[in-house]
């Protein structure tokens, strides 16, 4: 495998990895701010619920309303929960990369490109992908438990597909 081989194979996994990595990281942040939002709805419209905290734990339905008010104020600062949009954009963003270069690789294996266009298409790509990645530069993650979720995934997809029986992490 020549060099321009090994780095589109190299975009093709690693594409597919960071887009499965995304789509975790996605449904873990939409799940948190369901949660927080259950847990705001739930403590601001409480008012039946809050006669019996009154009587029965005094102490308990100021501190829910308190957690609540904080949340409320610090959800536009928690990165995950800020970044939704964002976040969905750069699943599809990793998605279609793999996609393409997907496409490209059958192309390769079918041998239906010549050297020039596979160069070219390299190129074009490589150039099309980087600028989009641009605006995802402020998500930062590094999540251990998502990462080990996304590589057996990842490794799936890998023997199934492309017959890659052992994946070195």
């Amino acid at each position: 495998m020549d060099e321009l081989n090994k780095r589109i194979w190299w975009e093709l996994i690693n594409s597919k990895f960071k887009s499965i990595y995304a789509s975790i990281l996605n449904a873990r942040s939409r799940k948190t701010e369901r949660l927080i939002n259950g847990f705001i709805a739930v403590a601001s419209s409480g008012s039946a619920a809050a006669w019996w905290f009154w009587d029965a734990i005094p102490w308990l339905w100021p501190l829910i309303i308190i957690g609540s008010q904080l949340l409320n104020i610090l959800k536009p600062y928690i990165p995950s929960l800020s970044n939704l949009k964002l976040l969905h954009d750069l699943q599809w963003h990793y998605e279609s990369k793999y996609h393409e270069y997907d496409q490209l690789w059958l192309r390769i294996s079918m041998q239906a490109l010549t050297s020039e266009q596979i160069d070219e298409k390299y190129k074009e790509l490589s150039d099309r992908f980087f600028k989009e990645s641009n605006k995802y530069q402020r998500i930062r993650s590094d999540d251990k438990e998502i990462k080990r979720l996304a590589t057996k995934e990842w490794d799936i997809i890998l023997k199934n597909k492309y017959g890659i029986k052992e994946v070195i992490n």
